[in-house]
């Protein structure tokens, strides 16, 4: 039997959860590419967080595997301290989704004079309001029937992390 086996199925793993770099991006063919995603659809597809929006108040970071995309994170600059995140991370690299989430918190807290990062979570994911709280951010409160969603009204979760507050997968 190959005693490596175990180390190096665990090394494949680790590789499969890698991100390269995060920077920013602001090719409109990178950002639709990465949102031309059924899984991504489905939970962007009716807000105004879906695809490309030029505008000067909001910026990608763009993660990298290998050289590719492979996610990105639309950062809308709320106040010169305070920018609010959303994810998105296509089915296939989902597995990156924390690795990346991490990376894009460092990116931004060391290279914008921000000291406050917020998002918010449509009530009809408790899955991705469990991966925001184990991130580290702490949930503030709902803004109740905030979003639509198939024509009805849905709950946002709202959620901030601190400078200096510990973050990261827990």
């Amino acid at each position: 039997m190959d005693q490596h086996k175990p180390d190096r199925q665990r090394h494949e793993r680790m590789d499969q959860q890698r991100v390269d770099r995060v920077e920013p991006c602001n090719d409109p063919d990178v950002i639709r590419a990465l949102y031309d995603d059924p899984f991504v659809q489905d939970r962007y597809g009716q807000s105004n967080y879906y695809g490309f929006h030029p505008d000067p108040d909001r910026f990608y970071l763009v993660g990298y595997k290998d050289g590719k995309p492979v996610a990105c994170t639309l950062c809308i600059i709320k106040t010169w301290f305070d920018i609010e995140v959303h994810l998105c991370v296509p089915e296939t690299n989902k597995t990156l989704g924390p690795i990346f989430a991490k990376m894009t918190l460092d990116w931004l807290f060391a290279n914008a004079p921000v000291t406050r990062i917020s998002t918010s979570v449509i009530g009809v994911f408790p899955q991705v309001r469990n991966f925001v709280k184990r991130l580290g951010f702490t949930e503030e409160g709902t803004a109740r029937g905030a979003a639509y969603r198939d024509s009805a009204p849905v709950d946002l979760w709202c959620f901030s992390l601190l400078r200096g507050e510990p973050y990261g997968r827990r």
